[in-house]
């Protein structure tokens, strides 16, 4: 090899130590299908990285073959310890070879002979023929294989270690690593090592004597007199731990080292891999280049005119794609918002983009001009997070009409569980192509009057956006066909979007003074149990420290409460702990009641009057269509849903919450949604009996589950009776029952037993959802909306018995959250249809609230109770409670 010439470099992966550490340092993951990926994941990022950080000429990843090797035979319990591999992990090892393989890298592997015994004769033989090696490990075995041209790289820190990093990092040098390992042993390997001398004992030792056996020769001289008489007593031990773990570099391979030179990935099979991983920023990478010509099917429009003759071929096709940017992304206002440009696409193929402003076409001219279109039914309006661009065109006097597609709610049906529903995750998953970046854009051609290249390339970043989303709606819409899932989405999904628009815009006034009066009696509560606390304590502290308040209540006043961590014994404050130590203790109680009133303030009290919307008057959240797995709504910004109903304050805060003059709020709620889904899931004639009858169900229970209980008062029961009515719904354990309940777990399990003998089809359903849900990997509503639930086929039994309670809660709590929206959806055209002036505000948990006018409260109490009640035929009635006042809170 020249002397001008860099040396070429040989890159080793220890494959077992990558895929062993990834698997265990990465949480459970898992493909749709259930085929779990964390080690295939974790090897995957670190095979990338290297390969892309330190570019090699020749590769290969290492990993043992099994069999009896030198070291079985010079120590027959070597590794006797070790425990079987993982099933989930035994799992993936095929995909971690697939791996390798659409990497381009060799896979060396030897019955007979371990990976590190390929490893150290590779990187001698390449040490000797010029060449300079990395070696990718966690591995402390391998660092004594560094040299002046051998290096070996950390998988998460990536750190580099040469001889002086070794010796810097364990305080001996490389070649002295076998020496300081003989003495400390491996127990998961049965490596006897030295009892009682560990990693740095060690390390000095060696430091001080040089190697293993001049230490042992001179060890009636060590001064420590426990390491002394272990050193004595050990000594054929020690020897023989050496031998165990010294890499042999002489093992017949007969590998020809040009066999390894690295010729890169295959590009195809690597894509294809990472599509059945679900890799999608891996999968990425890998598309086939040049999949379509951005330059030649993106264009501006210049002027109105063109925006007509394009809008006119949007009628023809019968669709019309739509991307927005707007001025404001973190929190998105309607009325606030500006558009800076519009991306638009009719067909596939084809975008258009356009600015407002700046040279381009006005914002209320290009809004003006889409709005004969949007709101033509005979025109499918498509998007992606349909609801904003709804909500904007509603702002400004344009309606829009019932034919919509929304790309992230269609992905959401699809799969509720997946990782991401964000565009660019989307079209690598269903289109492999991937989402350009403005500067992939860059250039004059094309450049309107007056914008930059720069403005320019967002402008086609619209339009491509636009494009894109068409061709996804297409995809998804056949996906949701496969699946079976038409119904979900344009029975329920799809129309809901209109309504929660017009709740959103609606928004609910509150009463300003109520919450300024609130506020001023909060703070002063507050310090009020402030100086009851530091009575209690004796001190003062800062409350909100969880420091001082674990110095006050551990050390202080030395209350039984503890958690361990890996490195040491520390206080916890978790809610959790406080509220075990408030059933005998005043300050953790004090402490709760803080926190709750401090929460409420500040989180509600405080907070929402500043979110009250300076053009309507009112506060106007946000209802999240894609975020829950099981299909519930969500709120957020600010989120209603999470108000304390049962607790004093949290009903005065509903109280605050109030009709417009001329007005009032109508509270409808279901009663007892889940419990009479379930009765009509399982069919069991005595729980629909109890529904058709109007028994008190919980009253019922407490009759059958606890019977003549003297110990128990009536209320106790029936309190007791409703927690184990929602506990078969989700799935609660018998541990944390009996905790609840102050009795023992076998107790509370006799409880559960009893309540599925009386109703024993409960039983059966509960039995034939696990088991469907295990052959197919997902679970589905009365309505058809499905869940992947990849972990009911785990092997590690607490992660398997968390997916069973998943199954059988999401089919009772997802059929109630479709009735709910079927209901919204019902009741919101019954309300347009029939003209009335009653309009939808919320929907919190199983409620609907509305503002009526004073005039038409008996009508609209009528048939919001109707709509509900008979918005789908079960086996048991539906049930609605209506209360109607000046305020939520009556």
């Amino acid at each position: 090899m020249s002397s001008e010439r860099s040396p070429e470099t040989l890159l080793l992966f220890d494959g077992n130590n990558l895929v062993y550490r990834s698997f265990f340092a990465l949480p459970p993951l898992a493909t749709r299908s259930g085929l779990p990926t964390n080690a295939v994941l974790g090897f995957a990022n670190v095979l990338r990285k290297v390969l892309a950080e330190s570019p090699p000429d020749f590769a290969a990843v290492t990993f043992d073959a099994g069999g009896k090797t030198v070291r079985h035979e010079r120590f027959d319990k070597y590794k006797a310890n070790r425990p079987p591999t993982p099933p989930d992990l035994k799992q993936q090892l095929p995909f971690a070879r697939k791996l390798c393989e659409a990497l381009g890298l060799a896979i060396l592997e030897r019955e007979g002979i371990e990976a590190d015994d390929i490893i150290g004769t590779l990187s001698s033989l390449a040490e000797r023929a010029g060449y300079r090696v990395l070696i990718v490990s966690s591995d402390k075995d391998l660092l004594q294989l560094v040299s002046n041209d051998t290096l070996v790289v950390h998988p998460v820190k990536y750190e580099r270690l040469d001889t002086e990093g070794v010796r810097r990092k364990f305080g001996v040098a490389p070649q002295q690593i076998p020496d300081v390992l003989a003495l400390v042993g491996d127990s998961v390997d049965n490596i006897p090592g030295v009892p009682g001398i560990g990693d740095k004992g060690a390390a000095r030792l060696i430091s001080e004597w040089g190697s293993l056996e001049a230490l042992l020769e001179h060890a009636h001289e060590v001064k420590n007199k426990r390491q002394r008489e272990a050193l004595l007593a050990h000594r054929d031990g020690a020897k023989l731990s050496k031998e165990l773990v010294t890499i042999l570099n002489d093992v017949e391979l007969d590998i020809d080292l040009e066999r390894l030179r690295y010729k890169g990935a295959d590009r195809e099979s690597a894509r294809r891999l990472f599509e059945e991983l679900e890799f999608t920023s891996h999968q990425k990478d890998y598309l086939p280049e040049e999949t379509i010509d951005l330059s030649a099917r993106f264009r501006a429009l210049r002027s109105q005119d063109e925006l007509g003759r394009f809008l006119a071929r949007a009628r023809k096709t019968g669709t019309l794609a739509i991307w927005l940017d707007l001025d404001r992304t973190e929190h998105f206002d309607p009325w606030g918002a500006r558009v800076l440009r519009g991306g638009l696409a009719v067909e596939a193929g084809e975008g258009v983009h356009l600015d407002c402003g700046r040279g381009g076409i006005a914002e209320t001219d290009f809004l003006r001009s889409l709005q004969s279109v949007v709101g033509d039914d005979a025109v499918r309006l498509v998007a992606h997070d349909l609801k904003s661009l709804v909500n904007l065109f509603r702002s400004r006097g344009i309606e829009v009409g019932e034919n919509l597609f929304d790309t992230r709610v269609a992905a959401y049906v699809s799969n509720p569980t997946r990782r991401s529903q964000d565009l660019p995750d989307l079209l690598l998953e269903f289109l492999k192509i991937p989402l350009s970046s403005e500067s992939d854009h860059e250039g004059p051609q094309g450049t309107l009057p007056g914008m930059s290249g720069g403005e320019e390339a967002s402008g086609r970043l619209a339009a491509e956006k636009a494009e894109r989303t068409l061709r996804l709606a297409d995809r998804l819409e056949r996906r949701i066909v496969e699946d079976d899932l038409g119904r979900v989405l344009t029975e329920i999904e799809l129309p809901l979007i209109s309504v929660l628009s017009a709740m959103e815009l609606t928004g609910i006034a509150i009463d300003l003074e109520e919450f300024q009066t609130m506020s001023k009696e909060l703070a002063s509560e507050l310090a009020s149990i402030t100086d009851e606390i530091h009575r209690l304590a004796g001190v003062e502290f800062n409350i909100n420290s969880p420091r001082q308040l674990a110095e006050i209540l551990f050390e202080k006043m030395n209350l039984p409460s503890f958690k361990k961590t890996q490195k040491q014994r520390v206080a916890s404050t978790r809610v959790d702990v406080l509220e075990e130590l408030a059933a005998s203790f005043p300050l953790p109680r004090k402490i709760l009641d803080y926190r709750a009133l401090q929460k409420l303030k500040g989180t509600y009290v405080d907070a929402l009057p500043s979110l009250v919307h300076p053009q309507t008057g009112r506060i106007h959240t946000s209802f999240n269509q894609t975020v829950t797995a099981t299909g519930r709504l969500s709120s957020s910004d600010p989120n209603l849903q999470n108000i304390p109903i049962r607790a004093a304050l949290g009903r005065r805060l509903r109280r605050a919450f109030v009709a417009e003059r001329g007005y009032r709020l109508l509270s409808a709620d279901y009663s007892q949604i889940e419990l009479r889904v379930l009765a009509h899931l399982s069919r069991d004639e005595a729980l629909i009996e109890a529904f058709r009858s109007g028994e008190d169900i919980h009253e019922r229970t407490a009759r059958q589950v606890f019977g003549d209980a003297a110990s128990l008062s009536e209320g106790e029961k029936r309190r007791r009776a409703k927690i184990i009515n929602f506990s078969i719904i989700y799935g609660k354990t018998a541990f944390t029952l009996g905790k609840e309940f102050g009795v023992s777990t076998r107790e509370a399990q006799a409880f559960i037993d009893a309540y599925l003998d009386r109703y024993p089809r409960v039983r059966n359903l509960i039995d034939e959802i696990v088991r469907e849900t295990r052959r197919t990997g997902k679970v589905r509503t009365l309505f058809g909306r499905q869940r992947y639930v990849p972990e009911i086929g785990s092997r590690n039994r607490s992660t398997r018995a968390a997916a069973e309670r998943v199954a059988v809660n999401t089919p009772v709590q997802g059929t109630a959250a479709d009735l709910i929206k079927k209901a919204m959806i019902d009741l919101h055209r019954r309300l347009r249809n029939e003209r009335m002036g009653a309009r939808l505000l919320l929907q919190v948990h199983d409620e609907l609230v509305l503002e009526v006018p004073e005039g038409e409260l008996e009508v609209t109490t009528e048939l919001v109770r109707d709509t509900m009640e008979n918005v789908y035929p079960l086996e048991v009635p539906l049930r609605v409670d209506v209360k109607t006042g000046a305020a939520w809170e009556h």
